[in-house]
C-alpha cells in the first residue's frame, strides 16, 4: 500500500514536500505515538540500525504532523481509514459516517428527540472504544454498492458537477490506474480545477417518475390497441397521420402522450 499512496496522491516520496507550518500545539496522543514508533520496523529483515532510526523519524514526523493539523483524529485509526478513503470514491467518508450512525441505531433512537441531545451523542461516537472499524468499513462498502453516488444524486434530485471528483472518479482515476495513464488524468484534473464556476454544469438528473412516464403512456396505448385492434388499424390505414391526430385531439390520453416532454 505504501507504494500506491504516492501514485494515488500524485506526489513523490520526498518528506520535504510536507508543509512545515508552525504547529506548536501538541496532540494528546504524541507520547503514545512515540512509544509505538520506537517499536516499529523491528520485524523488517536485513535493515541496519541507521536505516531503522531514519524510518522511525520519518514515520513519527508524518503522524505527528497530521495529528497536530487535525487534533480530533485518533492516530491508531488514521492509517486504515486513510487507505480506505484514498482508494475509494470521494463520497466514501459519507458512507462511512452513515455506517457509523447505523451501528448505533438502537442507542440513537433511545435519545430524546432534541437536536442538542442528538448532537452531543453523535459527536462522542468516534470516542467509543467498542466501535469495530473493520465492520464499519464493510458496512460502508455495502452502502456504496447499494446506493452508488449517481443514485444518491438522482434520489435527492441534486446533481453535482459533471467534472466533480465524485462523478469523474470511475472514468478519470480508476481508468487511469488500470491503463497506466495517471499523467494524462492528472493533466485533465488540472484543467478541471482551472475551470470557472460558470463553466461547470451539473449532471442531468432524471427522476424515477419522469423516466417512467413515457413508458407508462405507451403501455396504456398498447392496452387500448389490444382491446380494439380493428378500430385502431382501420384508423391508421384510412387516414393520414395529421387527420388521425386531429380526430384524436380530444382524447385525453393522446393529448398527454403528445404533450409529454
Amino acid at each position: 500500500m505504501k507504494n500506491l499512496r504516492p501514485v494515488l496522491l500524485s506526489c513523490g516520496n520526498d518528506l520535504d514536500t510536507i508543509k512545515k507550518a508552525p504547529l506548536t500545539e501538541k496532540h494528546k496522543d504524541e507520547s503514545q505515538v512515540l512509544l509505538d514508533v520506537v517499536r516499529s520496523f523491528n520485524s523488517y529483515p536485513r535493515i541496519s540500525d541507521e536505516r531503522k532510526e531514519s524510518l522511525q523519524s520519518e514515520l513519527n514526523l508524518v503522524i505527528v504532523d497530521v495529528l497536530r493539523r487535525y487534533p480530533g483524529l485518533h492516530y491508531y485509526q488514521l492509517s486504515r481509514l486513510f487507505d480506505l478513503f484514498l482508494c475509494s470514491n470521494p463520497l466514501m467518508p459519507l458512507y462511512f459516517s452513515a455506517a457509523l450512525v447505523l451501528s448505533q441505531r438502537d442507542q440513537i433512537l433511545q435519545q430524546e428527540c432534541e437536536t442538542s441531545v442528538l448532537h452531543s451523542f453523535l459527536i462522542k461516537l468516534p470516542q467509543k472504544e467498542a466501535l469495530q472499524i473493520e465492520s464499519l468499513i464493510s458496512k460502508a462498502l455495502e452502502l456504496e454498492e447499494k446506493y452508488p453516488p449517481l443514485q444518491l444524486q438522482t434520489q435527492s434530485n441534486i446533481g453535482l458537477d459533471k467534472v466533480s471528483t465524485v462523478n469523474t472518479y470511475e472514468t478519470l482515476w480508476v481508468r487511469a490506474v488500470e491503463n497506466g495513464q495517471l499523467g494524462q488524468s492528472t493533466e485533465e484534473a488540472r484543467m478541471i480545477l482551472a475551470m470557472k464556476p460558470e463553466e461547470r454544469e451539473p449532471i442531468q438528473i432524471i427522476t424515477k417518475s419522469e423516466s417512467k412516464r413515457p413508458l407508462e403512456i405507451l403501455q396504456r396505448l398498447k392496452s387500448l390497441y389490444q382491446k380494439d385492434t380493428s378500430f385502431w388499424t382501420a384508423l391508421a390505414l384510412g387516414a393520414g397521420m395529421g387527420t388521425m391526430l386531429l380526430l384524436l385531439s380530444n382524447n385525453e390520453l393522446v393529448r398527454e402522450w403528445i404533450t409529454a416532454e
